[in-house]
């Protein structure tokens, strides 16, 4: 069997981190538009804070996706080396008749 980087339970708790992640940005920004309504918060200083959010949010992802697009490719190489190896074998070519 092909050694894998990440379990497929470790995987599901990453992508469901960096979705937690996302999230939690879209309700901040959704918050700071929210408090455009207020006449006491300055809509320019609003409007530079989401994008300082926006800007935090895509700077994590880019972070945290590049180390895991790194592990995915190591993984799916691994897999596949095995998927290879087992379509050589002849036992599986006997089975596929």
């Amino acid at each position: 069997m092909a050694k894998t980087h990440l379990t497929s339970g470790e995987r599901l708790q990453v992508y469901a981190a960096v979705f937690r992640i996302n999230r939690s940005f879209h309700f901040i920004v959704c918050r700071l538009i929210e408090l455009r309504k207020f006449r006491r918060f300055n809509p320019k200083t609003l409007a530079e804070l989401r994008a300082m959010t926006q800007e935090m949010q895509v700077e994590i992802n880019h972070h945290l996706l590049e180390r895991v697009t790194e592990v995915e490719h190591k993984d799916w190489h691994s897999f596949g080396k095995a998927r290879a190896s087992r379509n050589r074998s002849p036992k599986f070519k006997a089975q596929k008749r």
